[in-house]
């Protein structure tokens, strides 16, 4: 255990996902600098959509190892906080679809 109360593998799977969600950033970045449909310059043979779509997957993935390494984060509990976030969106949305 670290000081962190984490194990090796946990602590690691913790900064992967920080990783993950800094490529997302960036991602969501380009778009609004480039556009959704522009070409990526990392792999150019993408849009930024796809991009953006393989870096929330691996957000995805990483959350679901997560929830498997016995941290404390169950599916039941994103689950409730998924639907307090959901509630707080709707209600302060500027924007409607």
């Amino acid at each position: 255990m670290s000081n962190s109360g984490l194990t090796p593998y946990q602590d690691e799977l913790l900064t992967i996902l920080v990783e993950e969600c800094g490529e997302t950033i960036q991602e969501i970045c380009k778009i609004n600098r480039f556009g959704i449909n522009s070409m990526s310059h990392h792999a150019p043979d993408q849009h930024h959509l796809a991009c953006l779509i393989q870096e929330i997957g691996d957000i995805m993935c990483m959350v679901e190892l997560i929830t498997e390494a016995d941290i404390g984060i169950t599916e039941e509990k994103l689950w409730v906080a998924k639907e307090r976030k959901r509630e707080k969106v709707t209600k302060w949305m500027h924007h409607t679809k």
